[in-house]
C-alpha cells in the first residue's frame, strides 16, 4: 500500500487520493508496462491477422471534451475534461503519463508541484512527452504554485516549470487554494500583475485559436506575446471566495459591482460548463 504522508493529516484529501487511485487503476490498470518512455498498444493478433480485443485501447469517449470553445490545446484539439494530475501519495512512473495520452487519449495534464522527490516519475512522463514538438502541441498542461504573494517567486517558479517540463509555454498557472481574507487581495493583485506588468500571460486577441497565431507572431519577430502563460486560475475550497474571486475578474479586478449577487453566478455557470 503507498504511504499515505501527511493525508493522516487532512481526512478528505486521503480519501480523495485513494479515489484517484482507484478510478487510475481500472482506467490504466490493464496497459502494458515497459522502459520504452512511448508505450504504444500491444500488437496481439490471430494467425487471420486482425486484432484482438485485446489490441484496441479504451479511448475516452468524445463526450469527455470541455464545452468551452477556449479550451483548446495549440494544436486545436478540444481539452478533454478527464486529467492526470501528479499524486504525492501515489507511486506514478514516466510510463502511467505516456499510457494515459497514448492509449488512452487523455490530453489534460495537472503538474500539482515540482517536487522530484515526490512527483519525478510524472514530471518525467510530462517532459517526454513535451520533448515531441507535436505531441506537445496536443496537450494541455497546467501548473500551481500556493506561493503568490511575491511577484519574484510567481516569475521564479514559472520559469522553473518551463526548465523541468523542457516546454516553452504553460497553457494554464493557477494559484492554489486560496483562502478567505488577505488571500483574495493577494490573488487579485498577482492576476494583476501577471496580466501587465510582469509580461507573463499570452496576448489575449491572439488566444482563440489555442495561442498558435500568437505563437507564430512571436516567431516572426512581431508582437502577440508577452509571456509564456496561456490561462490564469485560482482554486479554493471556500465557495465564496470561489465567487467574489470570479465576481472580481469580471469587473476587472476592482471588485464587485451592482445588486447582490449579481453577475457572479453567472461567471460561476460559464466556469463549470468550461
Amino acid at each position: 500500500q503507498p504511504d499515505r504522508g501527511a493525508a493522516d493529516d487532512h481526512p478528505w484529501e486521503g480519501k480523495r487520493a485513494r479515489k484517484e487511485e482507484q478510478e487510475m487503476a481500472s482506467l490504466v490498470g490493464a496497459a502494458p508496462q515497459r522502459n520504452h518512455p512511448r508505450p504504444r498498444a500491444p500488437s496481439s493478433r490471430a494467425s487471420s491477422g486482425k486484432a484482438s480485443p485485446a489490441s484496441r485501447p479504451h479511448q475516452l469517449p468524445p463526450k469527455l471534451n470541455a464545452t468551452n470553445s477556449k479550451l483548446r490545446t495549440t494544436s486545436g484539439r478540444p481539452v478533454r475534461s478527464v486529467g492526470l494530475g501528479g499524486n504525492r501519495h501515489v507511486k506514478q512512473s514516466a510510463d502511467l503519463v505516456s499510457t494515459a495520452h497514448d492509449l488512452h487519449g487523455v490530453n489534460y495534464f495537472f503538474a500539482y508541484s515540482l517536487n522530484d522527490d515526490e512527483y519525478g516519475g510524472f514530471l518525467d512522463g510530462l517532459q517526454l512527452l513535451c520533448a515531441d514538438p507535436a505531441v506537445r502541441a496536443d496537450l494541455f498542461i497546467a501548473v500551481g504554485t500556493m506561493n503568490f504573494r511575491s511577484t519574484e517567486a510567481i516569475s521564479a517558479h514559472v520559469a522553473r516549470c518551463l526548465r523541468r517540463l523542457g516546454t516553452d509555454y504553460l497553457d494554464a498557472f493557477f494559484l492554489e487554494y486560496v483562502q478567505r481574507g488577505s488571500d483574495e487581495g493577494a490573488a487579485v493583485d498577482a492576476l494583476r500583475w501577471m496580466r501587465g506588468e510582469g509580461g507573463l500571460v499570452m496576448d489575449a486577441t491572439k488566444s482563440d485559436d489555442g495561442g498558435g497565431a500568437a505563437r507564430a507572431s512571436a516567431q516572426a519577430g512581431g508582437g502577440g506575446v508577452t509571456g509564456p502563460v496561456r490561462f490564469l486560475g485560482c482554486s479554493t475550497h471556500d465557495r465564496d471566495v470561489g465567487l467574489r474571486l470570479l465576481q472580481s475578474e469580471r469587473h476587472g479586478g476592482e471588485g464587485r459591482s451592482g445588486k447582490e449577487g449579481e453577475g457572479g453566478e453567472e461567471c460561476l455557470v460559464d466556469l463549470l460548463m468550461a
